[in-house]
Order: C-alpha cells, then structure tokens, then sequence
C-alpha cells in the first residue's frame, strides 16, 4: 500500500485488506474507542485517530519520526492477498476471509498485550476493557488530545512497584497476583520480551507459560498479536467450535486441536484463526456483550 504523511498525520491510500471496524473489533485487542471522528488509540504514549474515508485510511495525530512505528503496528507493508491466496483452496475459510476481508494483525506493544491476555482469561470482553482502562488510568501516563485526557498503559515498572491489594482495584480480581507477577518478571529482566522474537514458536511459548495466568491460549494470543509468530493458533470456545464443527468433526483436546490447524495452515495459521473466529462468532449472532473471550 502507498502511504505518505501530511499535516501531522499518515494517510494510506488504496487501503485494501484495512476495515477500521474489523480491525478493532475483532477481539484482538481491547483499549481501541469508537467516538464520533473514528477509532481513538494510543501508541507509544500518544493519542492517534483512525478514520476511513472513501478507499483511503487517515492516521491523524502521527508526527513524522513515528512513520515507521505507526506503519509497522498497523501492518502496513504486509501482503495480505498474498496471506488470502495460500489459504484460498480452503472452501469455509474463503467464505471467512470474504466476510473478514478487512481484517489484519496488529502488532501490539508485547508488555501491553501480555497483562491484556493475563486479564482475558476466562473473562468477557467488556470487563476486559473496563479492567485494561482501570489500570491505565491507575498507572499509566496521561495525555491530552484535543482538551480530553488519556492515559497510556503503564509501564512494567510502574506495575512491578504497584502492591497486589492496589492493583485489585482494577476490579481484574484474582489475576491482580498475576498481573504483579508478570510485571516483575519483565521489570527485572527475568522475561525478555523482545527476544522471544527470535526464538522458535514452542520454545517462546514455553517461556510465556512460566509465567502465572499465562496457559497455552494466552501465550499464542500473545505470540500472534505482539511477538509475530504467525503459526500460532489460539484455540477458545469459539475456535474449538468452528475446526470441531468444519475440520475435526470429533472431540479433541485444545492441544490437539491447535496441532491440526498448524498442520492444516501452517506459517499463516494465525491469520487463518482470525478469519474464522470473526467469521463464525458473527455468523451465530453472538456480540461482545453475550459471551467470554475463553
């Protein structure tokens, strides 16, 4: 896609394969706001503004030294049609990507996304908002943006010096010890993000699953949404439904279901799981008010 920055903002043009709507609604990712002039975001520390107008995709409030982040968290550069051709053969999932066709992968900030995943767990999508909202508001850095405040998510160190009984406050619950934890592990170095980047997909997840709160779904979302590990494959309730109803037609362990979609998509699983969770949660009328995330 072309892109080219103006006015304090990126506009992409042509945006093919980039539905704002999809994008953030999609359950991947939980602090992204619907308002009156589009979806209302924070990436690194600053407010931006995403709006599609005709074919084009306006990315306001982006100074110029940010370009590459901002392009590389909407996955911009990425061949998305390419991604549709490898998968296409497959009659269900052509059907999910026609109704999906403007979703993609974000590249989420790994610490972010791992405390918004320990908060997922087992949890509705609402309450995961309110939760990862609660703890911004409580530890993060506050913005303004046109005379209304934000705050970005809080930093691992502001997490790790936070006391277990403060971060319940949240209303997170029980994964307030997880939440700490996870935020000292990555404060004092004991996890390293950024480097499981260049690990291989099972011994990252492996690591992942050290951590408290954090089981086999929670670390692929994680790998998929924040490290680019493009085969993992999260299985929850509604993907466990979709490949039993479509693919397995049997009763398998969420282990072994995600074993056969590696097989069965191989390097582009991930965005397959995508495709097909949109695809058959909507297409049985359920909203994120009725049902878990799990």
């Amino acid at each position: 896609m072309k892109y080219e920055w103006k006015d304090n903002g990126l506009i992409i043009e042509q945006a093919d394969n980039f539905e704002p709507a999809q994008v953030f609604d999609c359950g991947q990712c939980f602090r992204w706001v619907h308002e009156e002039d589009g979806y209302t975001g924070i990436i690194d520390d600053r407010v931006v503004k995403v709006n599609k107008r005709g074919e084009d995709i306006l990315i306001e409030n982006v100074p110029k030294e940010m370009t590459d982040d901002v392009l590389h968290y909407f996955d911009i550069d990425r061949n998305y049609n390419g991604i549709k051709e490898e998968l296409r053969s497959d009659a269900y999932l052509r059907k999910a990507m026609e109704y999906g066709n403007g979703l993609r992968i974000l590249n989420q900030e790994p610490f972010e996304c791992l405390i918004s995943y320990i908060v997922s767990a087992n949890n509705r999508i609402p309450q995961i908002k309110r939760v990862v909202d609660n703890l911004s508001s409580m530890y993060g850095k506050q913005t303004e943006h046109r005379g209304k405040v934000y705050y970005a998510f809080p930093t691992p160190n502001a997490l790790a010096d936070a006391q277990v009984c403060d971060v319940q406050n949240s209303r997170c619950g029980f994964r307030a010890d997880y939440i700490c934890d996870a935020a000292k592990r990555v404060a004092w170095g004991d996890l390293d993000l950024d480097s499981l980047r260049e690990r291989d997909y099972l011994t990252a997840k492996a690591e992942l699953m050290k951590v408290k709160g954090i089981g086999p779904k929670v670390a692929d979302c994680i790998l998929l949404y924040s490290l680019q590990k493009y085969e993992a494959f999260p299985v929850d309730v509604w993907v466990n439904r979709v490949m039993t109803d479509i693919y397995i037609h049997q009763k398998m362990s969420l282990k072994r279901v995600g074993e056969f979609a590696r097989d069965r998509f191989g390097r582009s699983a991930g965005f397959a799981q995508l495709y097909l969770f949109y695809y058959y949660r909507n297409n049985r009328g359920i909203t994120e008010d009725d049902g878990s995330i799990d």
